[in-house]
């Protein structure tokens, strides 16, 4: 299976509040040949996840009603979504918050503004 149809059989969950950030990283998967679902916080998110298991989460940490570490610490103590790799997608760049994210379960952390390269590359290590 060549890398490009790796990708076309593969699914990733976005998740942030912020429709502009969706639609710019759901395009850049799109071109990649990644399947996308979409959800607005980690309420959704968990929702999601449980009824179609994605073979990633791409996931923001600043959110309304459950903010991404919350829904990171659910999705690792599901034993359905447990092995789904979270990459988080933030503007926080703090080293605690990093250290959150690792703690929470996360297989990697990716700064916002997002650099395409950046995400393609974390994304085929964390799927690979």
């Amino acid at each position: 299976m060549t890398s490009d149809e790796q990708a076309r059989a593969q699914t990733i969950l976005v998740v942030d509040d912020d429709p502009i950030n969706v639609r710019l990283i759901v395009r850049i998967l799109e071109r990649q040949g990644y399947a996308t679902l979409t959800a607005g916080d980690g309420e959704a998110c968990l929702e999601r996840a449980r009824a179609q298991p994605p073979d990633l989460i791409l996931l923001d940490i600043s959110m309304p009603n459950m903010d991404g570490l919350t829904a990171c610490r659910a999705l690792k103590g599901d034993e359905k979504t447990a092995a789904i790799p979270v990459i988080f997608v933030t503007a926080q760049t703090g080293d605690e918050v990093l250290e959150e994210a690792y703690g929470a379960g996360a297989s990697d952390y990716v700064h916002k503004p997002i650099r395409q390269i950046e995400l393609r590359v974390r994304i085929a290590a964390a799927l690979a």
